[in-house]
């Protein structure tokens, strides 16, 4: 019997996660809980369910209470008392959320990416811990773990061993990017080169800096514009940026803004040293943009065969890189392009969403 009609095989979300964040996570677990409705018996946020969703001061306090539980249970490696499971199966939207609820063969959790536990030094104090514990606690109860992407799940293979039951299942792609008016941003002329995303330490953009003044491109005539907010080490590319000729960085930039750099850009790049997906090199390719990402990467699985992949530790790889999607041809662009939004078509918002409805009404186990 399916899961549309027979109630007990409804799941119970944890969508924790929307009490703090904002981000690319809580879009993909709203729309999932939205488009699935049917399916859902409830929503939680920490251990309370509501059907309207949590937000304002109510939201502040619950998710600080939860922040707590996480704080204590991390420090001491307490996993006793968590929430009782109850009878249905739980889906949790980020893994954080089985520290404070039992977990089941029959769950499932929507892994993003691992970089707390590789890359502590990028993110808050204490995160990385916290996320060891959960993937550990994951690893113990073996439920079925749906990744954003092949790079996440190689890497928690390699760190917390192999698992009973996996998919991957990648985010949707913004397919109209490109649609609407578009307005040039003060102080952006053609050629340049185009870095979209927040800055800071895990984006690289400080090596990516570097690498453009060594390329010897402004020189030619070519900028490189690089746009999104502050996040830890933002200083070191800010500095860089205001001594390097022909960098530009800007701050905020509008939708009619960021359709101009996209539609007049040469080249994207994004050397970036940690991502759980890389939307921004997904919408630089429908833009009809060349990437420049780091190899072996969550990005270069991403852009697939036709991006310009570089070694991002390496300065002279990533202005070599610079170089190549400078010097292309024509028709050499247009190639690479076409072997990449083709291999863009697994990234649709139909592919995540029916991939997602046979997990949710598969059988359970």
């Amino acid at each position: 019997m399916s899961r549309q009609t027979e109630p007990d095989l409804r799941w119970n979300v944890d969508f924790s996660l929307a009490l703090f964040n904002r981000t690319g996570k809580y879009f993909i677990g709203r729309d999932l809980i939205d488009r699935n409705a049917d399916v859902i018996a409830a929503v939680a946020y920490w251990r309370l369910k509501s059907a309207r969703g949590l937000d304002g001061l109510a939201a502040r306090i619950i998710g600080k209470l939860e922040a707590i539980e996480h704080d204590v249970r991390t420090r001491f490696g307490e996993t006793r008392l968590r929430a009782p499971h109850g009878k249905r199966p739980w889906l949790h939207l980020d893994p954080l959320t089985v520290l404070h609820r039992e977990l089941s063969p029959d769950d499932i959790v929507l892994c993003h990416d691992l970089g707390p536990v590789t890359h502590p030094q990028l993110f808050v104090g204490g995160l990385g811990e916290a996320y060891d514990l959960a993937y550990r606690l994951i690893a113990e109860a073996e439920p079925h773990v749906v990744f954003v992407s092949k790079a996440s799940r190689d890497v928690m293979t390699e760190l917390y061993g192999p698992r009973r039951k996996d998919s991957v299942i990648y985010p949707p792609i913004r397919t109209g990017v490109m649609d609407g008016a578009r307005s040039a941003p003060a102080g952006v002329s053609t050629p340049f080169l185009l870095t979209v995303g927040s800055i800071g330490t895990r984006k690289n953009q400080a090596a990516a800096i570097r690498a453009f003044e060594r390329s010897g491109l402004a020189a030619r005539g070519y900028g490189f514009v690089l746009c999104g907010h502050r996040e830890p080490g933002s200083e070191e590319a800010f500095e860089l940026a205001g001594r390097t000729e022909g960098v530009t960085v800007l701050s905020y930039v509008s939708d009619e803004s960021l359709r101009w750099l996209y539609a007049n850009a040469t080249g994207f790049v994004l050397p970036s040293l940690l991502e759980g997906f890389g939307m921004p090199v997904a919408e630089a390719i429908a833009a009809g943009l060349v990437p420049v990402v780091s190899e072996a990467s969550v990005l270069e699985e991403v852009a697939g065969k036709g991006c310009v992949a570089v070694d991002p530790d390496s300065v002279d790889s990533i202005c070599a890189g610079l170089l190549e999607v400078v010097g292309m041809s024509d028709a050499q662009r247009a190639e690479r392009l076409a072997v990449m939004q083709a291999h863009g078509k697994a990234f649709s918002e139909e592919a995540f969403h029916r991939n997602w409805r046979k997990v949710l009404t598969a059988p359970p186990g």
